[in-house]
């Protein structure tokens, strides 16, 4: 299982930077999508259909994603406590080995991320309605990130040392901090089912899934 997450992981990563690097390159405006294989042989009708954009999450993916959380929802928020035990450790090890003025924008990081956490939650929780598409794909893809985050050490090495100009004992630390956060996530999931890591933010607005009441 390890393999296949780390594959998936950075397949997603490549992509990211890909397309991070073309929106970076690439000001021009963007051209219209190509039509579809075989369309200019095909008739109108058939073009059009084939040009339609696919279908949102239906609704039995909705009450899929329901049914399959709360068959597991112990070990998925079992799971969830000890990533974000994993990420704390790391701060909690990477603030010592700051010095003063270091640590201070480090927390301020920290805080500024909780605080941005915390206003996307209050706003998804004064909403009445059910989740989007787009905010479901977002609690899926949110863990994938938050993996690739503690897998890749060097990438995440690299940005921590720019971000802070550690001092070189300060790099020796961080980067056995971050391979040591790297062993626990790897260890965490071989013993975890998928689903603890691809449901583990969505289970928390699961009430929220449906478009309708399930009947």
């Amino acid at each position: 299982m390890k393999q296949r997450l780390l594959i998936a992981l950075f397949t997603i990563f490549g992509f990211a930077a890909g397309f991070g690097a073309r929106f970076v390159t690439e000001r021009d405006p963007q051209v219209p999508p190509c039509p579809a294989p075989g369309t200019e042989f095909a008739r109108p009708g058939i073009a059009k259909a084939a040009a339609k954009p696919a279908a949102g999450i239906s609704q039995h993916d909705r009450e899929k994603f329901l049914a399959d959380i709360e068959k597991m929802r112990p070990q998925i928020e079992a799971f969830h406590d000890q990533v974000g035990h994993i990420f704390w450790e790391f701060d909690r090890g990477f603030s010592a080995i700051l010095d003063p003025d270091r640590r201070a924008k480090f927390e301020a990081h920290l805080k500024k991320n909780a605080d941005k956490r915390a206003e996307r939650q209050a706003k998804e929780a004064a909403e009445s309605g059910p989740l989007t598409d787009q905010q479901i794909e977002q609690l899926r893809r949110e863990p994938l990130w938050n993996a690739l985050w503690l897998i890749a050490v060097q990438w995440r090495f690299e940005r921590i040392t720019r971000e802070y100009d550690l001092t070189p004992e300060q790099q020796v630390k961080t980067r056995a901090l971050l391979e040591q956060r790297r062993h626990e996530f790897i260890a965490l999931v071989d013993s975890s089912e998928p689903p603890s890591l691809t449901y583990s933010e969505l289970a928390s607005r699961a009430q929220k899934l449906l478009a309708q009441p399930n009947k």
